[in-house]
């Protein structure tokens, strides 16, 4: 499976620019008060990540691209989360 992780408030830009987002499980984010929500017009639910059993096994997305250091915190944390596949979208940061 594919996640996204981070519910930021870009994304519903950055599936705008990239075709393939439905091919996203769901989207994870570590904000309680976001989990099981969707976007408009985007219809992938937000979940938290510990709702996830083996995450380490699947690909991460990252759909979090507000900066730098919010990118590198998410990087982090996923290699926190034993995460071995990460995708990052961009070759901006």
């Amino acid at each position: 499976k594919i996640y996204g992780f981070g519910a930021a408030l870009m994304l519903p830009l950055l599936a705008y620019y990239i075709n393939d987002f439905n091919k996203l499980d769901s989207i994870l984010d570590d904000d309680e008060s976001k989990n099981h929500l969707y976007y408009l017009n985007l219809p992938i639910q937000i979940k938290n990540p510990t709702s996830i059993e083996n995450l380490k096994d699947n690909v991460i997305f990252v759909t979090g691209l507000n900066s730098r250091s919010v990118l590198r915190s998410i990087t982090a944390r996923l290699i926190d989360l034993g995460v071995r596949d990460i995708i990052i979208p961009t070759n901006l940061f």
